[in-house]
């Protein structure tokens, strides 16, 4: 037997690691601007000191690129030739936070992606981009005649229609189609979303799409299902028009665009655009949209139409 004295355990527990509050605001700020956006709506569920940090003007501030909302429009002529690209920023002519579509002259090809016609076989792929301002064709791919609306998240494909959503992982080459249905928030269960599907776009690795009869509606992975937005009173968040919508910053916020109604001055026929910037939060397995901001942001001749419109981030 050794002589040794047993040892004595410290009753006292190690100290905890040092939180995020124990850090200078400038260094934990400097530490979130290399946060990838992907993330940022993940984190501001941490909690409340977290997501006003994500949304300070501070942090803004500290990232190093400014984003831009593209948007194009096509003649009621549908030649797609005649396209012209429009960039919402902020209005630097006025003391409050106001939004303005300003002609961008940026050489884009005379298409985005995909195609203008509600019913096609073919379809063109091209990716932009920004820091160079140029185009390259990606590839053209077959598909059969059905009205589709196409996202990428998380490595994944989602094609939505107005009876299913396909998902298609290009790496493993699988594809997936399930049938379109609804969670239901008063009764808690899965029921089926007979609607007709415009346009989808992803936010924060959320796949949005706007329904003609539901409005903007999210996809809910866990589920494989679609949900509705809450507003910030608990209840349903429901936003009628969406000629076209797409992220616009790297607050997470959701740009929706529609056409308004005509004006007439000196024999010329213009429509008004309106715009419609939602602030998303989670809250459990809901996301609460909040109205930030919405006006109208420009005319334009009266037989433009919405084509396209993404962001560059």
């Amino acid at each position: 037997m050794s002589d040794e004295p047993p040892k004595k355990h410290s009753s006292h527990h190690p100290p905890p690691p040092p939180s995020l509050s124990s850090l200078p605001e400038e260094i934990v700020l400097r530490c979130l601007a290399f946060v990838p956006r992907s993330y940022r709506l993940s984190l501001s569920w941490v909690s409340k000191e977290l997501r006003s940090l994500l949304r300070s003007p501070e942090l803004n501030g500290l990232r190093p690129d400014k984003n831009s909302l593209y948007v194009c429009f096509l003649n009621k002529y549908n030649d797609p030739t005649t396209v012209h690209w429009f960039t919402l920023r902020p209005n630097e002519e006025t003391t409050t936070t106001e939004y303005v579509l300003v002609p961008n002259p940026t050489p884009f090809p005379p298409h985005k992606y995909g195609s203008n016609k509600r019913f096609h076989e073919e379809i063109q792929v091209e990716v932009f981009d920004p820091k160079s301002g140029t185009w390259e064709l990606a590839g053209v791919e077959n598909v059969r005649k059905t009205l589709r609306c196409g996202a990428s998240v998380d490595r994944k494909v989602y094609m939505v229609e107005s009876e299913e959503t396909g998902v298609y992982n290009p790496r493993g080459c699988e594809r997936e189609r399930m049938v379109n249905e609804r969670l239901s928030s008063e009764r808690g269960r899965k029921e089926a979303l007979d609607d007709t599907v415009c346009r989808a776009c992803v936010v924060e690795d959320v796949l949005f799409a706007f329904f003609v009869r539901s409005g903007v509606m999210w996809f809910n992975t866990k589920f494989n299902a679609w949900s509705s937005l809450v507003g910030p009173d608990g209840k349903e968040l429901f936003i009628s028009r969406a000629d076209a919508m797409s992220e616009y910053d790297d607050d997470g916020r959701l740009a929706v665009l529609y056409m308004l109604g005509e004006n007439e001055v000196d024999e010329t026929f213009t429509k008004s655009v309106g715009c419609m910037l939602v602030k998303l939060d989670r809250a459990g397995e809901k996301i609460c949209g909040t109205i930030d901001w919405s006006g109208v942001v420009g005319a334009v001749p009266y037989w433009f139409s919405f084509l396209h419109c993404f962001t560059c981030l």
